[in-house]
């Protein structure tokens, strides 16, 4: 069945690039290296002055599934984002939507993980474990123990996600307050962009859109996804 299903769903992975030419190609390699091969990586090239721009435009000529777009100034990180979305929704190939940051990593069976989900629970978003790396750490996750997906309906996803109520005190590695561990199914979430206005909570306003659209969350504890810690990201 599997194997049926591998060759059916899309998932479309939205990466945002912004003079990150230094992490960009371990970043393009975890993603091209997935065992789930069904997908494209729509990139928005948001006015890089760096390398990253030579770096897009070698590997898109080595695989097609990178869809590369140049944007001549940097418009921030919604905007590069609601420009993929249009692209997504126009195509309407997509079954899957997920956003990967440019200089973080991906585990290799991420994208297998994402239609195993999506397949065996209902849901209309997932989240997943994700572990913080820096420079002096190993960024592969310890995957000795797998953990057991479970499902959260929306009144109890809001919550989760934003670690409230009953999630506050518990340790969960997939409770990040933002995008970059989750995903959402492209019909779910139709229609819905990125507030260009704001300049910090971007990811949380677009998480309340997409909750609000969706009837369950599939939580995920293990761990896919491998969030860089560095001095002059977005986050910091």
């Amino acid at each position: 069945l599997m194997k049926q299903i591998r060759n059916q769903l899309r998932i479309a992975a939205v990466v945002p690039v912004y003079n990150t030419d230094l992490y960009l190609k371990e970043c393009l390699d975890s993603i091209f290296s997935q065992t789930y091969q069904s997908f494209d990586i729509l990139v928005i090239n948001d006015g890089s002055t760096d390398k990253s721009k030579d770096i897009l435009e070698c590997y898109q000529s080595r695989d097609s599934r990178l869809q590369l777009f140049n944007t001549s100034k940097n418009g921030g990180v919604s905007r590069a984002r609601n420009v993929a979305l249009e692209i997504i929704e126009k195509k309407g190939i997509y079954d899957f939507i997920c956003f990967i940051d440019s200089d973080d990593l991906v585990t290799n069976d991420y994208f297998e993980s994402i239609v195993r989900n999506f397949t065996s629970y209902k849901s209309d978003c997932l989240i997943v474990g994700y572990k913080s790396f820096d420079k002096k750490q190993q960024h592969l996750p310890d995957r000795s123990q797998e953990i057991r997906p479970f499902e959260l309906d929306q009144e109890n996803a809001f919550k989760f996600c934003f670690g409230l109520g009953p999630f506050s005190q518990k340790e969960f590695n997939s409770i990040s307050l933002s995008l970059w561990n989750m995903t959402f199914k492209a019909e779910t979430i139709k229609g819905i962009r990125f507030n260009e206005n704001l300049k910090t909570a971007e990811d949380q306003d677009y998480i309340l859109k997409c909750i609000g659209r969706s009837n369950q969350l599939t939580v995920d504890n293990n761990i896919y996804y491998s969030y860089r810690i560095r001095k002059s990201s977005l986050t910091n």
